[in-house]
């Protein structure tokens, strides 16, 4: 199942062969998850959460529109627990498989510049979910999203911005990357960063590691 901006759903049931697509209940549609149990989750513009039960065929809005755009979200594996991460410092949580939302209060440094959310990632050795965007900021939670321990934090004018973390494919490393030219890597699961920099010209804004194949790539402008 893929999902884009303006209400975009396709789905395909032959190894992505052929597509067909899917009526969306809303044009505010950004990316999606899937969860255990059927259920699949997606999420857009002004915090909208949408189901689906039936393998991504049919569609229904789960949770009201906010004042937030939620950018990410995941599924706990082994549980019923979804979090989502978005703009303004935006953190919602479901415990229901995706049912009912509400939001986790997370206390920034400047409540006038508040993260914007861009990477989400479960950590899977542990579970520990790992949160990360501008300005310089990555945040971590060991109790499935309820509360949130900020584990580094750069003001506005550092310019740091982080588009994605990784689950190195060598070890139980986490690397979050810095579009600008850097990366900060954690050995402990997230809780202490260290920075390295390096020499590029382009931004970078994705990431992907290929565990099979033992390569972490960042790719961008």
């Amino acid at each position: 199942i893929i999902a884009g901006h303006g209400g975009l759903l396709a789905r395909a049931d032959d190894e992505a062969t052929h597509w067909q697509s899917v009526a969306s209940p809303s044009a505010d549609l950004e990316t999606m998850i899937a969860a255990a149990d059927g259920r699949y989750i997606a999420s857009g513009e002004g915090g909208l959460i949408m189901e689906s039960m039936d393998s991504g065929r049919h569609w229904q809005i789960a949770n009201p529109a906010l004042d937030d755009t939620m950018r990410e979200v995941v599924a706990l594996p082994r549980t019923s627990i979804f979090v989502a991460v978005g703009t303004l410092g935006a953190v919602l949580r479901s415990v229901d498989g995706g049912a009912t939302w509400r939001g986790v209060n997370v206390r920034y440094p400047n409540i006038n510049t508040p993260p914007t959310f861009r990477a989400l990632l479960v950590e899977a050795f542990s579970n520990t979910l790992l949160a990360a965007g501008p300005p310089g900021t990555i945040m971590r939670s060991s109790d499935g999203g309820a509360s949130w321990d900020l584990r580094h934090w750069t003001p506005f004018e550092a310019e740091e911005a982080f588009p994605w973390i990784l689950g190195m494919a060598d070890d139980r490393s986490l690397v979050t990357i810095e579009a600008n030219g850097a990366f900060y890597r954690s050995r402990d699961g997230g809780t202490s960063w260290q920075r390295r920099a390096f020499e590029t010209k382009r931004q970078l804004w994705h990431g992907a590691t290929l565990r099979a194949r033992g390569v972490s790539v960042a790719a961008g402008q």
